[in-house]
Protein backbone atom coordinates (compact mmCIF):
# COMPACT_ATOMS: atom_id res chain seq x y z
CA UNK A 1 0.00 0.00 0.00
CA UNK A 2 1.45 3.45 -0.88
CA UNK A 3 2.25 5.71 2.06
CA UNK A 4 3.02 9.36 2.70
CA UNK A 5 6.35 9.65 4.53
CA UNK A 6 7.87 12.59 6.37
CA UNK A 7 11.46 12.03 7.52
CA UNK A 8 14.52 13.80 8.82
CA UNK A 9 17.84 13.19 10.56
CA UNK A 10 18.83 14.59 13.94
CA UNK A 11 22.59 14.52 14.29
CA UNK A 12 24.83 16.37 16.72
CA UNK A 13 22.34 19.21 17.14
CA UNK A 14 21.50 19.49 13.42
CA UNK A 15 18.07 18.71 11.95
CA UNK A 16 18.10 18.02 8.25
CA UNK A 17 16.50 15.93 5.53
CA UNK A 18 19.98 15.38 4.06
CA UNK A 19 21.89 12.27 5.12
CA UNK A 20 25.12 13.91 3.97
CA UNK A 21 24.52 17.03 6.08
CA UNK A 22 23.78 14.83 9.11
CA UNK A 23 27.09 13.02 8.61
CA UNK A 24 28.94 16.33 8.27
CA UNK A 25 27.39 17.60 11.52
CA UNK A 26 28.45 14.42 13.33
CA UNK A 27 31.97 14.53 11.88
CA UNK A 28 32.38 18.17 12.94
CA UNK A 29 31.42 17.33 16.54
CA UNK A 30 33.70 14.29 16.64
CA UNK A 31 36.58 16.36 15.24
CA UNK A 32 36.06 18.78 18.15
CA UNK A 33 36.18 15.86 20.59
CA UNK A 34 32.50 15.98 21.47
CA UNK A 35 29.91 13.19 21.30
CA UNK A 36 27.75 13.11 18.19
CA UNK A 37 24.45 11.40 18.97
CA UNK A 38 22.05 10.97 16.09
CA UNK A 39 18.71 9.59 14.99
CA UNK A 40 16.69 9.02 11.85
CA UNK A 41 13.03 9.97 12.33
CA UNK A 42 10.36 8.73 9.92
CA UNK A 43 6.61 9.23 10.15
CA UNK A 44 4.23 7.58 7.70
CA UNK A 45 0.53 7.21 7.01
CA UNK A 46 -1.47 5.38 4.35
CA UNK A 47 -1.79 7.40 1.15
CA UNK A 48 -5.38 6.19 0.87
CA UNK A 49 -6.19 8.51 3.78
CA UNK A 50 -5.42 11.51 1.55
CA UNK A 51 -5.51 14.93 3.18
CA UNK A 52 -6.29 13.39 6.57
CA UNK A 53 -2.96 11.53 6.48
CA UNK A 54 -1.02 14.64 5.50
CA UNK A 55 -2.72 16.62 8.25
CA UNK A 56 -1.94 13.94 10.85
CA UNK A 57 1.73 13.72 9.83
CA UNK A 58 2.06 17.50 9.91
CA UNK A 59 0.43 17.68 13.33
CA UNK A 60 2.72 15.04 14.85
CA UNK A 61 5.82 16.57 13.28
CA UNK A 62 4.83 20.07 14.43
CA UNK A 63 4.89 18.83 18.03
CA UNK A 64 8.27 17.13 17.61
CA UNK A 65 11.09 19.50 18.62
CA UNK A 66 12.23 21.05 15.34
CA UNK A 67 9.65 19.13 13.33
CA UNK A 68 7.78 22.25 12.21
CA UNK A 69 10.91 23.54 10.47
CA UNK A 70 11.23 20.25 8.58
CA UNK A 71 7.63 20.48 7.39
CA UNK A 72 8.28 23.93 5.95
CA UNK A 73 11.45 22.72 4.21
CA UNK A 74 9.59 19.77 2.68
CA UNK A 75 6.75 21.98 1.43
CA UNK A 76 9.14 24.53 -0.08
CA UNK A 77 10.85 21.89 -2.25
Amino acid sequence: EPRFVLYWYESAGCRTASRLRAKICAARERFLGRPAPGAFVALSAPASSGERAISALSDVAAHWPGGAAMIHQAVDR
